[in-house]
């Protein structure tokens, strides 16, 4: 299930200014903070009629959090499984690695996808072994090689054999 959240959320979407505000200037911290309390709060206001109230709350978090870009609305989320992946989809789309460690149980995860980014960006098959996932770091290792041919392979020192069983 966490292998689907590393493709949808690969694009980040960063926060521009809210129309009407002038310019398309990134939003400042304060401001996206703002506005993710905003559409918390407007997305709870019906929360309270609910029969799931804890998963109406944590629908709403995941919401506004996502699309404000603020970690801190995924702390309103009871079940931490749900909060962990909140926390990883706003450090997913923000780009920022360094949220990775505020997401629980997807910590190892979450930066594995930075690092194997990385690798991908680069071609360097190296960085590919600091990927902490097993899953993204075979997805690492295959996204790169898969564009070269044997000579590249041989290249490779250490890494030559495992270059080779993919390209072959």
């Amino acid at each position: 299930a966490f292998g689907i959240l590393s493709f949808v959320f690969r694009g980040r979407d960063i926060p521009q200014a809210e129309p009407g505000m002038g310019g398309t200037a990134p939003m400042t911290d304060e401001a996206r903070g703002a506005l993710g309390r905003r559409i918390f709060e407007e997305a709870t206001s019906a929360c309270a009629s609910a029969t799931a109230y804890e998963a109406c709350v944590a629908e709403a978090a995941v919401r506004a959090a996502t699309r404000a870009l603020v970690p801190e609305l995924c702390d309103e989320i009871s079940d931490s499984v749900r909060r962990d992946q909140c926390v990883f989809e706003v450090a997913q789309r923000r780009g920022d690695e360094r949220m990775c460690s505020r997401a629980g149980s997807l910590t190892d995860y979450c930066s594995s996808i930075f690092q194997s980014d990385r690798a991908q960006k680069d071609g360097n098959m190296e960085l590919c072994l600091g990927v902490v996932n097993p899953t993204e770091r075979e997805r690492c290792f295959n996204a790169i090689v898969v564009t070269k041919d044997r000579a590249f392979c041989d290249t490779l020192g250490d890494l030559r054999d495992r270059c080779a069983s993919i390209v072959f």
